[in-house]
């Protein structure tokens, strides 16, 4: 509750009382067949005065009956404000954890990344030693192709085979 609404209850509280204040002031104390200057009897005037006393503390009732609504109004704004409270923090802790497993993710995959590149350039280096192997193999086999076929022409030129 903001300042502006104690200050209109205040506001109509006072007027309320200054109401009933005016009112039993222009009210005389009289009996309805009583002429002023005449003797009141002294019940009618008792009861006027129940009356006027009763009007009172039915405004005042209404007052409070109303002040209390509002109080009830505001407990039912903190239990919610309060349950929203509890929401949040439940939320937060779940989000932690969920942030705190993340990270933890996050290192694996770096791990992972820092050996994957480790094993991919031991196998680049393995590439490249096996097509040197390659490429030795086969100039090794064309040398010998070479040997064999000089070997042959060598033994058939001996044979007379080309004369």
């Amino acid at each position: 509750m903001d300042s502006d609404d104690e200050g209109d209850w205040a506001k109509a509280a006072e007027a309320e009382a200054a109401e009933s204040k005016r009112m039993s002031e222009k009210t005389p104390l009289l009996s309805p067949g009583a002429q002023q200057g005449s003797p009141v009897p002294q019940h009618m005037v008792a009861q006027q005065q129940q009356q006027m006393a009763f009007a009172t503390v039915s405004a005042d009732n209404k007052i409070i009956a109303e002040r209390n609504k509002e109080f009830q109004g505001l407990a039912e704004d903190i239990v919610v404000l309060r349950d929203a409270a509890e929401d949040m923090s439940q939320l937060v802790g779940t989000q932690g954890e969920d942030l705190k497993h993340v990270k933890e993710s996050t290192t694996h995959a770096v791990d992972d990344v820092e050996e994957g590149a480790t094993q991919l350039k031991q196998a680049y280096e393995y590439a490249c030693w096996a097509r040197y192997k390659k490429v030795f193999c086969i100039i090794i086999a064309v040398i010998a192709f070479i040997v064999v076929v000089a070997i042959v022409f060598g033994v058939l030129a001996a044979l007379g085979v080309f004369d």
